[in-house]
């Protein structure tokens, strides 16, 4: 394959400034895994009968050393691929997943200027670059080389509604609840924002609709339409009917706040081991969020309001202190502490500027009742 592509890429070059191709843009239906959720995006350029490439921004090695932490940390790295189409056709029809083509209205003049950039970017010290989800991805990547390549301007119709980086990652997550809850934990209010449409178009069916009224005013003083049509090139295998797995994490938090306080009421005096295990579990989920927020570099993570409810503190302080009290009878200060913190934010749960996932109000009510009810047992024990 790699040899196959290179003798391709050396006809590529040398038929550059003939610039006898055409360029489209393929946009990938979304697949299953949790990085397949939101779709795909990549540039086809297609000379004659023997030449069919595809040049993809969404390339990275899932088994490089530290990818989680460094992916959590903001600090992964992605890199321009080159594919032949068939090939990557066939990736996506094995796995089932629609694509469509935008055929590309560029002039001679453009086709060579977009040609080049793309075999600058593929050499060996520019093909690397620093993956952001929301500002710098596989999608972003291609519209924007496809404006450089353009004499003039591109113009896209406004879209209509008010639209945050959060509300759009929930169109995508609607059936995968769980993928959903794990990110609107670790993104905070930045992505609460309203957002441009040329901010929106961070994902790829959003370029696509884009595109699909998008107009080209040339420097010349020409206009045409970037496009020339949307056209299904691979078929999905099954039509998604929006089934949402379950367990649901709403159900699942319910469960757990009735658990939870039921068996609190059962232990009584040893309640205690209760609360330390709901303090170890909120501080484990604190530690990550405030990992983020305070030296991750991905930019919609901080401020996250969320560590009002799970934070650090849970863990080194409210576990010891819980368990401490509870074994010595003294007086639950840690619960005063969580039961003021949190308490301060479910009366503030509409007025911060920060959309909360269902799921966390029964998490956060219970650790509150269960902090009260402690200060309510000591006090009455006290009496």
């Amino acid at each position: 394959m790699k040899k196959t592509i290179l003798f391709l890429l050396l006809a590529v070059m040398s038929s550059a400034l003939r610039a006898e191709g055409k360029f489209s843009l393929l946009t990938c239906a979304p697949g299953e895994k949790i990085y397949e959720l939101f779709g795909h995006t990549a540039i086809r350029y297609v000379e004659g009968d023997s030449i069919d490439l595809v040049f993809n921004y969404g390339m990275f090695n899932f088994n490089s050393p530290n990818f989680i932490y460094r992916f959590v940390k903001g600090e992964t790295d992605y890199e321009l691929g080159i594919d032949v189409y068939r090939s990557f056709e066939y990736s996506y029809r094995r796995r089932g997943s629609a694509v469509y083509e935008q055929k590309l209205n560029l002039t001679p003049d453009e086709t060579i200027m977009l040609l080049h950039s793309l075999l600058e970017n593929y050499k060996p010290e520019n093909r690397v670059y620093r993956y952001n989800y929301f500002y710098d991805n596989c999608t972003t990547r291609a519209k924007d080389m496809i404006e450089k390549a353009i004499s003039g301007t591109v113009e896209f119709e406004p879209i209509e509604g008010r639209k945050t980086y959060r509300s759009i990652v929930h169109q995508y997550t609607a059936g995968h609840p769980w993928s959903e809850l794990g990110i609107d934990l670790c993104i905070g209010s930045q992505a609460d924002k309203p957002i441009d449409t040329d901010a929106m178009m961070f994902a790829p069916f959003y370029l696509l609709d884009g595109l699909k009224t998008a107009g080209i005013t040339r420097d010349d003083g020409s206009e045409e339409s970037l496009i020339s049509g949307t056209e299904m090139i691979v078929s999905p295998a099954h039509v998604d009917n929006g089934a949402v797995s379950w367990p649901h994490p709403l159900l699942c938090a319910w469960v757990m706040f009735a658990i939870a306080l039921v068996a609190g009421f059962f232990l009584r005096r040893k309640s205690w081991i209760v609360d330390s295990i709901l303090f170890l579990m909120a501080g484990a989920c604190g530690c990550v969020l405030a990992f983020l927020v305070l030296f991750s570099v991905h930019p919609a993570v901080s401020p996250n309001y969320l560590l009002f409810v799970f934070h650090p503190l849970h863990l080194f302080l409210g576990v010891p202190m819980t368990v401490y009290c509870g074994l010595k009878k003294t007086r639950p200060y840690y619960h005063y502490f969580n039961a003021s913190l949190i308490g301060l934010f479910l009366i503030l749960w509409l007025f911060l500027p920060q959309e909360f996932n269902n799921a966390v109000f029964p998490l956060a009510l219970l650790l509150l009742l269960r902090s009260v009810s402690a200060i309510y047992c000591f006090r009455k024990n006290v009496r």
